[in-house]
C-alpha cells in the first residue's frame, strides 16, 4: 500500500492504528514519510471503518464525526468483570513509552488525537509526547496528569506490542476521576449544593457533570448557555431544556470559583413553561439496513410529513434519535424536530 500510494504521488502515509511495531518498521524506508497514531482513542472497528454511529446517531465514523455508542454498555458472555459489560471499549493507545522505538523505525511524525479534546488533554499530550521526542523522560507529575485529563482504567499498548486480548478493555470510571482530582469533586459536590439552595434545578448524578435544567430558573438552554458565554464562560452543550457543563480537575479552584460566581450572578425570572414534545411511537416501514442503502435525499424536516426517514436524526449524537432509519416521519416528529432545532432530515427517495 505505501508503494503504490508513492508511485502515485503521496509523500505521506498515516498507517492504521492496528499495525504491530515490526509491520510499522516494515513500512518505512520505501519512499514515504511515515505517520503514527500514539495517544488517544482506539477503534473496536478496524481504523474507523465502522458505521455503527452512522446508524445510531447519524454521524459517521468515516467522516470524523464518531459519536462512539462503542463506549455504551455491551455485554460479552455472562461474565461479571466491569469490562465483561462494555465488550466494545477499548481503552486509549498511549505509545509513550515506545517513541524511541518508533523513531529508530524510522517513523517521521507522531499523530494525537485533538478532535474535540479539551485544552487540558491537549497540553498534557503535547508536553508528554514533546519531552520523549526529544528523548527526554516526561516526570512523573505530568505522567498522572495525561492519566487523570482522561483515560478508560489507564492506556494500552496492545496492538503496537502484538498483545491484543481482554486487558485492552476499560471504560470511564468514577476512579478514574477521583484518582486525580485535586480536590475539584469535593467543591463541585459544594457548588452543586449551593446552587440548589439559590433555586436551580439539577439533573442527574455524575460526579464530574453539572446539568442545569435551566426552564424552572426562567430561561431556555440556549438562552442560559449566551449569557453564560457572555461572562467568558463556554458550555459542553445545551438544547431547550438544558444546559450542561464538565468541570476538569485542571480546572482549579479559582476557576471553579469564576464558574460559580457566573451562575449565582444570574437572576431568577418567571419559569419558562412549554414542554419538551410528547412521546410518540413511530411507524416502522423498511429494515435500518433497507433505509439507510437506499437512495436518499435531504428535505426541509418541516416538508417531509409522511416520507420514510434515511438516517437517524438526533439532536445531539449519541442522545437516543427522534426517529430511526426506516420509520415514517409523521407531524408529531416533526415538532419535535423543530423544538431541537433540525431544520432538514434525510428521506428515501
Amino acid at each position: 500500500g505505501v508503494r503504490f500510494l508513492r508511485d502515485i504521488g503521496f509523500c505521506r502515509v498515516i498507517l492504521s492504528r492496528e499495525m504491530s511495531l515490526q509491520e510499522i518498521a516494515a513500512c518505512c524506508g520505501l519512499g514515504c514519510e511515515i505517520e503514527v497514531f500514539v495517544h488517544g482513542a482506539l477503534c473496536m472497528s478496524v481504523s474507523g471503518q465502522c458505521y455503527l454511529s452512522s446508524v445510531l446517531g447519524g454521524r459517521s465514523g468515516n467522516r470524523g464525526a464518531c459519536a462512539q455508542p462503542c463506549r455504551l454498555p455491551f455485554r460479552a458472555g455472562k461474565g461479571t468483570a466491569a469490562r465483561d459489560h462494555y465488550a466494545l471499549s477499548l481503552r486509549d493507545n498511549c505509545l509513550y513509552p515506545h517513541i524511541t522505538a518508533l523513531a529508530a523505525a524510522g517513523v517521521a511524525s507522531l499523530k494525537i488525537e485533538g478532535r474535540m479534546k479539551r485544552p487540558e488533554y491537549v497540553a498534557a499530550a503535547a508536553a508528554v509526547y514533546k519531552a520523549a521526542a526529544q528523548g527526554r523522560a516526561a516526570d512523573e507529575g505530568l505522567l498522572q496528569d495525561l492519566q487523570a485529563v482522561f483515560s478508560r482504567t489507564g492506556f494500552t499498548d496492545g496492538y503496537l506490542l502484538g498483545k491484543r486480548g481482554a486487558a485492552m478493555f476499560g471504560t470511564r470510571r468514577y476512579q478514574d476521576v477521583t484518582s486525580a482530582d485535586g480536590g475539584v469533586l469535593s467543591r463541585l459536590a459544594a457548588l452543586k449544593q449551593t446552587l440548589t439552595t439559590h433555586g436551580y434545578a439539577l439533573a442527574g448524578d455524575e460526579a464530574m457533570k453539572l446539568t442545569l435544567l435551566t426552564k424552572p430558573y426562567g430561561y431556555t438552554g440556549g438562552a442560559f448557555a449566551a449569557l453564560l458565554r457572555e461572562r467568558g464562560i463556554e458550555c459542553e452543550f445545551a438544547d431547550p431544556d438544558h444546559t450542561v457543563l464538565m468541570p476538569t480537575p485542571s480546572l482549579g479552584e479559582e476557576g471553579l470559583a469564576r464558574l460559580g460566581e457566573a451562575l449565582l450572578s444570574l437572576p431568577r425570572r418567571a419559569p419558562v413553561t412549554d414542554a419538551p414534545p410528547a412521546f410518540f411511537l413511530p411507524e416502522k416501514v423498511l429494515s435500518i439496513r433497507e433505509a439507510t442503502l437506499a437512495p436518499a435525499e435531504w428535505i426541509a424536516a418541516e416538508e417531509s410529513a409522511g416520507r420514510i426517514l434515511a438516517a437517524a436524526t438526533v439532536a445531539c449524537p449519541p442522545a437516543v434519535p427522534i426517529l430511526m432509519p426506516g420509520e415514517r416521519i409523521t407531524r408529531e416528529a416533526i415538532t419535535a424536530f423543530t423544538y431541537y432545532g433540525i431544520e432538514k432530515c434525510p428521506v428515501v427517495k
